[in-house]
């Protein structure tokens, strides 16, 4: 046992030792699967297991995993250099694949970068609530939804509105419920 005035501060057991106060150090090396446990309930885990590096909520502990920056971007990289995710103070989150964003929230919604794929692999829709349109064009000129009652395609005026095949030869039909044409 250590003591500085008066106060045991190190203690040596068949376990390990007791430290009691603030560590500080210059480094800690640990080995593979070697642990630096936090909580009663050893809740918090950082280790590397030789292949991968974790900072683990476990299971059995208590509580959430929460990460703060205090005003700060909170960054996850897969590389040095490229973002993943990008959590802002704002709580705006950016996805990111291969360097390029391809998520962003915003105050409204969401922006997607790219193309927005659904079903793909397996069966999904695109769903909307009553009244929700899909506009297109730069001045909603294009805008299609449903009221609750009917279905509308509204054309905004500017232009021609088209419904063509992509195949000249081949027909286009509007058929009713009972698929009259």
């Amino acid at each position: 046992s250590l003591y500085y005035d008066n106060s045991l501060k190190f203690t040596t057991s068949s376990d390990g030792i007791t430290v009691t106060g603030t560590v500080n150090a210059d480094a800690l090396d640990m080995g593979d699967d070697e642990r630096v446990k936090l909580g009663t309930s050893d809740d918090l885990q950082v280790y590397h297991d030789g292949s991968n590096s974790y900072l683990k909520a476990v299971s059995a502990g208590t509580g959430d995993l929460y990460l703060f920056a205090d005003g700060k971007t909170i960054y996850l990289r897969p590389k040095s250099g490229e973002d993943g995710v990008k959590i802002l103070p704002d709580a705006q989150v950016e996805l990111y694949f291969n360097g390029s964003k391809k998520l962003e929230t915003v105050t409204g919604g969401v922006y997607v970068y790219g193309d927005l794929g659904f079903g793909i692999g397996g069966s999904g829709n695109l769903f909307g609530g009553d009244n929700r349109k899909l506009l297109l064009g730069s001045g909603n000129d294009l805008q299609l939804y449903h009221d609750g009652a009917n279905s509308y395609i509204q054309h905004g005026g500017t232009g021609d509105l088209y419904i063509d095949t992509l195949n000249n030869s081949a027909d286009m039909y509007i058929r009713s419920k009972d698929n009259l044409h």
